[in-house]
């Protein structure tokens, strides 16, 4: 079947891939969208899903595995690029924490669950996937293969930032080049590792350079954190208040909406309405790194969000739904650890330079605040406020 894709152009998807688009796993990824904002509610543009996103790693990995030293996942690897994104919870990975708190499970290692006695596993099956494989390879848990869907230059990122990228208008499609990328990437049989050519190594810099532009136009960038923030407040209230069923982690971003607006408390529903209708909490305090890193070892944790947020608006007498918080260690920059092969020679990792992602911490209120109120929100550490939360937690 032919397929027309944004960044790779046409593609000829065989018919018993195609049959496998028609099962709820399957057709719930078309309404995730690829960014934590569902596309209803994005200021910018719509866009991809992750069905679209899963098209493309399968696509990638069938080429990959067109190398001799890959055919043996020929079947296996490709599916699980299909299908890495299906446990997701809605709103994509905003609601990573909630999930790993409720089932001790995250997006990748929940699609065990997703698949179990579904018609879609024995469609697998009956193609002659090995179903637990797959899970393990997107879980990351089927060491050296897993590392080319779930490592620090996996094809996931190579789809991932440059269909995001192209859809937010960052660049175009040329920016990089995925395949050449997939070329670089060998297998060491000796040592049972991945390893990389290090004569294609300048088209990862362009990658990581991809990379940073995606993160710190658009991931971090106001309005769209400001947004996600609140969005994510309405989640952390609906979930501290016992509201988030299981079923909500098998949502469309759609379905999870009207849930928080028409099923849970009115703080929840308030800040739903709000994200729907562009209604942006203004940024009142921010903190970056050279002011004392707060050294958590859990920084995105829902609590320490929690903890910050709700201190914030006891001390200035605020309900809870007008303070939302971001607390976070920065994702734009990604060491790839995968070591270059020249000459035949095993090199250092070539990726040695020294990273330091940005700790950031934002608060977002609603309304004008008084003097009085601007007063005490100056004077509260933020920094420490979440190293105290993150204590108590342990």
């Amino acid at each position: 079947m032919r397929y027309d894709d944004i960044i790779y152009g046409t593609i000829d998807i065989p018919p018993e891939i195609w049959n496998l688009f028609k099962f709820p796993e399957m057709v719930r990824l078309r309404g995730v969208s690829q960014a934590v904002l569902p596309a209803e509610c994005n200021p910018y543009c719509a866009t991809p899903s992750r069905f679209h996103h899963g098209i493309g790693v399968w696509h990638l990995a069938k080429n990959l595995c067109k190398k001799a030293e890959f055919r043996h996942l020929e079947l296996d690897l490709p599916l699980a690029g299909l299908l890495h994104d299906a446990g997701d919870t809605p709103f994509s990975h905003l609601g990573d924490s909630f999930l790993r708190d409720a089932t001790g499970l995250d997006g990748e290692t929940h699609l065990v669950k997703i698949l179990a006695d579904s018609e879609l596993t024995i469609a697998l099956s009956n193609l002659g996937a090995d179903v637990k494989r797959i899970c393990r390879l997107v879980a990351g848990k089927e060491k050296p293969w897993s590392e080319l869907l779930n490592g620090t230059l996996d094809l996931d990122n190579l789809d991932h930032v440059l269909r995001y990228g192209v859809s937010r208008g960052f660049f175009d499609r040329h920016y990089y080049n995925p395949h050449t990328i997939i070329s670089a990437i060998h297998f060491d049989q000796a040592a049972n590792s991945l390893y990389l050519d290090a004569e294609l190594v300048v088209e990862i810099h362009w990658w990581k350079q991809a990379r940073r532009k995606i993160y710190a136009g658009g991931v971090y960038a106001e309005p769209h954190l400001g947004l996600a923030m609140m969005l994510y407040r309405a989640v952390e209230i609906a979930y501290d208040q016992g509201e988030i069923s299981g079923s909500f982690w098998r949502f469309t971003d759609a379905e999870a909406l009207d849930y928080l607006e028409k099923k849970c408390n009115p703080a929840t529903a308030c800040l739903v309405r709000r994200v729907r209708g562009l209604e942006i909490y203004p940024l009142v305090k921010k903190w970056e790194d050279g002011e004392g890193a707060p050294l958590l070892k859990k920084p995105a944790d829902w609590k320490i969000r929690r903890a910050l947020a709700d201190q914030i608006a006891q001390t200035l007498d605020l309900a809870k739904h007008q303070v939302a918080a971001y607390v976070g260690l920065g994702r734009e920059e990604r060491q790839v650890k995968i070591p270059s092969y020249k000459n035949g020679m095993k090199d250092l990792y070539w990726d040695s330079a020294c990273y330091n992602s940005k700790w950031r911490i934002r608060i977002y209120i609603d309304g004008e605040l008084t003097p009085a109120q601007k007063e005490k929100l100056q004077a509260l550490d933020l920094a420490a406020i979440c190293a105290g939360a993150e204590k108590e937690e342990v």
